[in-house]
């Protein structure tokens, strides 16, 4: 465009009369600012002026009009007496251009941001570029990393074999993505997932590749406890599975002894064997309950009152027998006030995981592992020692063992999660961080005393509970005399227990008739509706439970008393069992005394419920 210094238009191309929707004829001739909103007029005359004044060239951005770029060029026009005669203007719109720039500086910037590691290599992976969360993740500053190898980052033949798939793949134009162990400048290890992508310039043409490096290690984290506890359900739920059926054997066994203890004589030389049997027995009914324990639901911490030395006898009686002949498990409880108030699933674990440790390091030469409980009172002074425990009364439990120590620089990291002093994988530990999770979900701590050579003390402080008080103690069972003999209706689909019960109730004098299906109880029942004082049933049984029968028979009787039991006590919805009309519950197996004291307990109050 050609304009006379007062703004006149002298000459344009075509594009310009059509842009501003005039036709030629009328643009010619007209001034040029007349076509402007006054602003933008007076941005473009201030322009001209400044052409005019210098008699030299002119280039400036025009950013008058919102979102678009112009770059304008003024050229003053001479005649030949060397005086001005007019001015010569070039706009080309840049818009899309400084665009295209902001875009590529927020990339840049973005990228550089990146709480990824981003890295650029070349045709044969030496970095050309790293953003500072790689300098973060690795140590490495950009002028170290720059012209390095990115194989040099994959430090072990397992990490070097996911690098060596991610190149072939690369070098096929295809993307990779995998997950690896990056071992930083100072040697601390992150897990990492990356994911790597051909850079491509037009027609396809790879020029390098882009590495986005993430740490993945708290996820990492979080699906290691998953499938530990994934695990944990599975081997729970064969736990429990088989401990309930080996209740239902139990239950035999422990009937049939009393009832033989009961009808043997003293000089009979068979009952010299009965009291073992019937210990052996209880004994393997305590065994069931560790594996019920075991099955019992993890989800939540339930914190109850219970007694520390029972629970460290109980995990140290299943713990012996899996350790080397070498290791010796050594008891001392230096406190009778043990009560402490915590989830004892959760503390079982804590215990599992310091003595399954302990026989680790004392695997190669035995040695001791010494558990210790004693009270311990934290004062305001000793925060330092226990940063955020609050003073009061607190149960210690230490656990001590003779073998090959801990280093101070392992030591600083024990608790660390993913660091470990084993030279290999294995035990039954949940990790010493999940550890020191569940003590201090518990409201307790855990510290570490240890001297390489000599052997580590773990010390684990809960929160002390205050006992009740004392009750007096329950006079010995005696058989207490019913008005008259209850006539019991048995019910249970295990022919074994059902066989064995029934004799055991008739040799103590009751009145009992049993049956192996609800159904088959149904009938006599119906056949006889007033012939039973109280009906005892198994609560898992095919068809109809213990409680849909019990409502059956209160159909065709209200107020008949119902006893319910089961090896499946934990099963049982408690909600359904609180206002059902249920007289008791007994867990199974039973003995004779729990099963008398039930009858009893029932029966005497059914019958001075009627008098």
């Amino acid at each position: 465009m050609l304009i006379r210094p007062d703004g006149r238009i002298l000459s344009c191309d075509k594009a310009l009369p059509r842009r501003l929707g005039v036709g030629l004829q009328e643009f010619i001739g007209a001034d040029i600012y007349s076509f402007f909103d006054p602003g933008i007029a007076m941005v473009r005359k201030k322009a001209v002026a400044a052409a005019i004044k210098t008699g030299e060239s002119l280039r400036y951005r025009d950013e008058s009009k919102p979102g678009r770029v112009y770059d304008t060029r003024i050229l003053p026009v001479f005649d030949k007496d060397d005086r001005l005669s007019s001015l010569a203007i070039f706009v080309g719109d840049i818009s899309a251009e400084e665009r295209a720039k902001r875009e590529r500086r927020k990339l840049a910037a973005g990228i550089e941001q990146s709480v990824d590691a981003v890295i650029i290599a070349d045709m044969d992976f030496n970095i050309e570029y790293v953003n500072q969360s790689f300098e973060a993740m690795t140590g490495y500053s950009r002028r170290e990393a720059f012209g390095r190898n990115l194989g040099k980052f994959y430090k072990t033949p397992q990490q070097e074999e996911k690098f060596k798939m991610c190149v072939e793949l690369l070098t096929k134009g295809e993307s990779c993505s995998n997950r690896f162990l990056l071992v930083s400048k100072d040697g601390d290890v992150c897990v990492c997932d990356q994911s790597v992508s051909p850079v491509r310039a037009r027609y396809g043409v790879i020029l390098g590749y882009v590495f986005v490096w993430r740490d993945a290690t708290q996820v990492s984290k979080l699906e290691k406890q998953l499938r530990q506890a994934q695990k944990m359900e599975a081997i729970g739920a064969l736990a429990s599975g088989i401990a309930h059926d080996f209740n239902n054997i139990l239950g035999p066994i422990i009937l049939h002894t009393e009832l033989c203890l009961s009808k043997t004589s003293k000089d009979d030389p068979i009952r010299a064997s009965l009291p073992e049997i019937l210990d052996a027995a209880k004994r393997a009914r305590a065994l069931v309950e560790q594996l019920l324990h075991l099955g019992r639901s993890r989800g939540r911490d339930t914190p109850i009152p219970f007694r520390l030395s029972t629970l460290v006898k109980e995990c140290t009686k299943l713990l012996a027998p899996g350790f080397s002949p070498g290791i010796r498990i050594r008891l001392q409880f230096e406190t009778q006030s043990d009560l402490t108030l915590a989830d004892p699933d959760q503390v079982h674990q804590v215990i599992l995981n310091l003595a399954t440790n302990a026989a680790d390091a004392m695997k190669e030469f035995g040695g001791v592992l010494t558990f210790t409980i004693s009270n311990q009172a934290i004062g305001e002074s000793d925060w330092s020692r226990h940063p955020g425990l609050p003073a009061g009364e607190y149960i210690c439990l230490t656990a001590t063992d003779t073998g090959h120590g801990i280093s101070p620089i392992c030591l600083k990291k024990i608790f660390e999660p993913f660091y470990s002093t084993k030279t290999r994988t294995g035990g039954m530990g949940l990790g010493l961080s999940v550890v020191q999770n569940i003590v201090a979900r518990m409201r307790g701590s855990i510290s570490v005393e240890s001297e390489p050579g000599l052997g580590t003390s773990f010390h684990v402080l809960l929160p002390k509970a205050h006992a009740p008080e004392a009750e007096a103690p329950a006079p010995p069972h005696t058989r207490r005399p019913l008005r008259k003999t209850p006539r019991i209706l048995f019910v249970d689909d295990e022919e074994a227990l059902v066989g064995s019960l029934g004799a055991a109730l008739k040799g103590l004098g009751y009145a009992v008739e049993c049956r192996v299906t609800a159904a088959e109880a149904l009938g006599a029942f119906l056949h006889r509706p007033d012939g039973y004082d109280l009906a005892m049933i198994d609560y898992f049984m095919p068809h109809m439970n213990g409680l849909e029968l019990a409502r059956e028979l209160w159909r065709v009787r209200p107020g008949l008393s119902v006893v319910l039991f089961s090896a499946y006590a934990d099963k049982i919805p408690a909600r359904e069992l609180e206002h059902s009309g249920i007289k008791a519950f007994l867990p199974k197996p039973f003995d004779l005394e729990s099963l008398e004291k039930t009858i009893a307990a029932v029966c005497g109050e059914a019958t001075s419920t009627k008098s």
